[in-house]
């Protein structure tokens, strides 16, 4: 009998491993599910901060389109203005340029008439 004591033994101790492997293969499976959840919630949330990463790029990349537009115009306006300017100043210097060739050719013609001055006339 001695034996079947043994066996018996035996049989209890496989029955009761068998019960504990189940429950740590149940186990390992759940985790396994819930790992494989876990990468998929990672993979959605990696994929959704793409998608921000990509949206804040563009606008980031229009606001420097803009940006770089801006100053070009400001400059192209500047540059402008300045030429405006400088035409003004030619425009002022060939009208005064005309005047005192006027002046000029009006002093001669009174010095050569006697006339005097033709600025004192009026006096």
């Amino acid at each position: 009998m001695a034996g079947g004591g043994v066996v018996r033994f035996v049989v209890k101790l496989i029955k009761m491993a068998l019960s504990v492997l189940k429950e740590v293969s149940k186990v390992i499976l759940r985790k396994g599910k819930a790992w494989v959840v876990k990468v998929s919630e990672g993979n959605q949330r990696i994929e959704q901060l793409r998608e921000e990463y990509e949206k804040s790029r563009n606008e980031r990349e229009e606001e420097c389109e803009k940006l770089r537009k801006d100053a070009e115009e400001e400059e192209a306006a500047e540059e402008k203005e300045k030429e405006a300017a400088e035409e003004k100043e030619e425009e002022e210097e060939e009208e005064e340029t005309k005047w005192s060739k006027m002046d000029e050719e009006m002093e001669r013609i009174c010095g050569v008439c006697g006339a005097g001055d033709p600025f004192v006339w009026g006096n």
